[in-house]
C-alpha cells in the first residue's frame, strides 16, 4: 500500500483536476451550478468550482488569511498559495497517519496528538473570526 503522505495530496490534485473538467463542462451544461451556505453566506457557483473550493478549504483558512495583508498579489499568484498550503496540509495528515499507522504509539499519545490537531484547527477558525 502506498504511503499515506503521497496518496492524499494526490487523490487532492486529482479532485482539483475533476473541478477543473467540471468547470470547463459548464459551458455546455449551465445547470451544472451548486447552490450552497458557506460561513454565513449564499452563493451559486459551477460544480467545479465549488468542489476545487471544498477541496482547498485548509487553504483557504490558513493561506487566506496571511494573504489579507498583501492586497498587491495578483489573483494566480493568491491561487497557487492556496492551493500549495492545502496540498502541505494534506501531506502532514498522510505523514501522520503513516506515522501512527507504522508505530506503536500508545492511545493517550494519539488522543493527545488528536487533542492538539483540533485546538489547532479551532484557533485557526478563531483567527478567521477575528480578522
Amino acid at each position: 500500500m502506498k504511503d499515506f503522505r503521497i496518496l492524499i495530496p494526490q487523490i487532492y490534485g486529482l479532485i482539483l483536476l475533476f473541478g477543473f473538467v467540471l468547470t470547463l463542462l459548464y459551458a455546455a451544461f449551465p445547470s451544472l451550478t451548486i447552490c450552497s451556505n458557506l460561513f454565513g453566506d449564499n452563493f451559486c457557483t459551477p460544480a467545479g468550482i465549488y468542489l476545487g473550493l471544498m477541496a482547498s478549504l485548509p487553504g483557504y483558512v490558513i493561506a487566506g488569511n496571511l494573504l489579507t495583508s498583501f492586497n498587491t498579489l495578483p489573483a494566480g499568484v493568491s491561487f497557487f498559495v492556496v492551493i500549495l498550503s492545502s496540498a502541505l496540509v494534506y501531506f502532514v495528515i498522510g505523514a501522520l497517519i503513516d506515522r501512527l499507522r507504522k508505530s506503536s504509539i500508545s492511545k493517550p499519545a494519539v488522543l493527545i496528538i488528536i487533542s492538539i490537531l483540533i485546538l489547532l484547527i479551532l484557533l485557526t477558525f478563531l483567527l478567521v473570526r477575528l480578522m
